[in-house]
């Protein structure tokens, strides 16, 4: 499991120059586990995490500003909790697999039919449509060489 611990606990309220170092790596780290891109994890303040969080703002229908909402935080942590329940859980199966990878979508806010598909025809493309881990270059027999 994935824990975002210096986020627990914070009431909203503030903007993100608020956060203090671990709170805001938390906040960097739970944002790109979301797919968003607040540049390098580092505890420090910058226009790629501001960027991360007014736009994930703006996905919530919230104002998209550098508040910290106390609704904002809370869906940060539903949705990571979800991520995580997602990726955590057994996949025995192609079929599995495959439903574990439309849920991340919908979590990831990826809910249109076409979007699945792709990220689907990309997994399945880039597993020799295995849905299975595979080794880069697999097919070559010695790739070093």
């Amino acid at each position: 499991m994935i824990s975002f611990n210096a986020l627990n606990g914070l009431a909203g309220g503030g903007t993100l120059k608020d956060l203090t170092g671990p709170a805001f790596r938390d906040l960097q780290r739970a944002l790109a586990f979301l797919t968003y891109s607040p540049g390098k994890i580092d505890g420090a303040y910058g226009t790629n995490t501001a960027s991360a969080w007014t736009q994930f703002r703006q996905d919530l229908g919230e104002t998209p500003d550098e508040e910290v909402s106390g609704t904002a935080l809370a869906s940060l942590g539903q949705r990571t909790s979800a991520f995580d329940t997602i990726l955590a859980a057994p996949a025995p199966d192609k079929t599995a697999v495959q439903r574990a990878i439309i849920e991340a979508c919908k979590v990831a806010g990826l809910i249109l039919k076409t979007q699945q598909a792709y990220v689907l025809a990309t997994a399945e493309h880039e597993t020799n449509a295995t849905f299975e881990p595979v080794r880069e270059a697999y097919w070559i027999k010695n790739p070093e060489a």
